[in-house]
């Protein structure tokens, strides 16, 4: 598997932010245990992906931008609608 990177700052804000609570350290740990349950392409950012993982009983959205050595992990959040989808 690539090299999972990410913005430090940007992991303590998600991990700081009420309705999150989690770190990308943690987020990363879980993709690279393959938790992931699918990859899609962002509709409105076609130069991201986004891994989908359950978490508890939410299903989270992390997106992310790679080249051929790393995969970056932007940000990450509990996602309703890939909730319903995935459910």
């Amino acid at each position: 598997m690539k090299k999972i990177q990410w913005n430090p700052e940007k992991s303590l804000a998600v991990q700081q932010n009420p309705d999150r609570g989690l770190s990308l350290e943690l987020i990363a740990e879980l993709i690279q245990n393959d938790t992931f349950i699918d990859v899609i392409i962002r509709s409105n950012y076609p130069d991201q992906g986004a891994f989908v993982l359950p978490i508890g009983e939410d299903v989270w959205c992390v997106p992310f931008r790679e080249d051929e050595e790393t995969i970056f992990l932007i940000t990450a959040w509990p996602d309703r609608k890939l909730k319903k989808r995935y459910s």
